[in-house]
């Protein structure tokens, strides 16, 4: 930067200013990785601009040049994870805190670890009003959180209830081959992250009180499922 001053934006939010003599955007010049913040002009400003092939015949005369960027590159990389990182254990420690079946007792200082490997797990999906994520009477394999939007939650006919931010649905699909009891339709558009069973079968290879712990859930269930049952087989 020559001269002016610029902001940071990341996820929609400010973090940081940049004035004279600062610069941006370097890793550009050795990796192909998107852009992981918008930098947006505050007043006006005169920048210089060095391209990646400027910069290649430059290093190919001056290889110390590139050793420094290459050290600034690691350690932004470093940054990056660390801070994605984080992200990720903040946005899953929030899911995890809506389910009960989901959250460690033990005292072995391992819940971070098993926060990573939840939030790892999850995909991003994307669905638009009217879109059926699932229908009653389906096996399901699939837990899903609400990260924005509304969905119906239908038996029948009949909207039974609906959903929105912070809830989660089709947790019943971690523990068992049991039919979806509703089916799950989007009113609004929605994103939503999903847990599969196979990727959570993963993680409880690590975490035996956590499996411990859902093979006592659906035990539980599945005699409620049962009971039922033979109470609708006695009143017939």
């Amino acid at each position: 930067m020559k001269s002016g001053r610029v902001e940071i934006i990341v996820n929609g939010k400010q973090v940081a200013f940049l004035h004279d003599g600062a610069f941006f955007g370097e890793v550009a010049l050795i990796a192909n990785l998107p852009r992981t913040a918008t930098v947006k002009a505050m007043v006006p400003c005169m920048l210089y601009r060095l391209t990646r092939p400027c910069f290649e015949r430059i290093t190919d005369e001056f290889p110390d040049v590139m050793e420094n960027v290459q050290l600034i590159y690691k350690e932004r990389m470093n940054k990056i994870k660390s801070e994605e990182e984080e992200r990720k254990l903040a946005a899953a420690r929030e899911l995890v805190s809506k389910v009960t079946f989901l959250q460690r007792t033990e005292c072995d200082g391992r819940d971070d670890k098993f926060l990573l490997r939840i939030a790892n797990s999850l995909v991003a999906c994307f669905f638009i009003g009217g879109d059926i994520v699932f229908r009653q009477g389906e096996i399901g394999y699939e837990l899903y959180f609400i990260k924005n939007g509304r969905v119906d939650v239908r038996i029948g006919d009949n909207i039974v209830a609906t959903l929105k931010e912070g809830a989660f649905f089709g947790e019943i699909a971690l523990l068992a081959n049991i039919p979806r009891t509703a089916t799950i339709q989007a009113s609004t558009p929605c994103m939503l992250y999903q847990l599969s069973r196979s990727a959570f079968e993963s993680i409880l290879d690590e975490f035996d009180d956590v499996r411990k712990r859902i093979d006592l859930i659906y035990h539980e269930r599945l005699d409620k499922v049962q009971g039922k049952k033979g109470f609708d087989e006695r009143r017939k």
